[in-house]
């Protein structure tokens, strides 16, 4: 008769030291919440910002061209303002993510 190969069922891991684990990963949770609540103050406020900062891509478009621009130049400034619109939008979302609190 063969024994069973139970050897998989040994972690090393006691009931002690499953404790301390999930001790300290509730200590880094409760940081990350403490440190979720100090922002939410200050979140509209970078929000607000970021929000001006994309009403105010149109009116770039005036300051970055000249009578002297050509229709190439103007269509690339034009692309990097869509690429600089759609970073700004990600970074918003990525800051209201950030903010979103888990219990709401």
């Amino acid at each position: 008769m063969s024994s069973k190969d139970d050897s998989a069922l040994y972690t090393g891991i006691t009931s002690v030291s499953a404790r301390r684990v999930s001790a300290k990963k509730e200590i880094a949770t409760d940081k990350k919440i403490q440190s979720r609540n100090e922002l939410v103050p200050k979140a509209d406020l970078v929000l607000d910002i970021i929000d001006a900062e994309r009403d105010a891509i149109p009116t770039k478009i005036w300051g970055l061209t000249s009578s002297e621009s050509t229709e190439e130049s103007v269509r690339a400034m034009l692309g990097a303002l869509r690429l600089y619109n759609d970073y700004l939008d990600s970074l918003r979302n990525q800051l209201q993510n950030v903010l979103r609190s888990k219990h709401e």
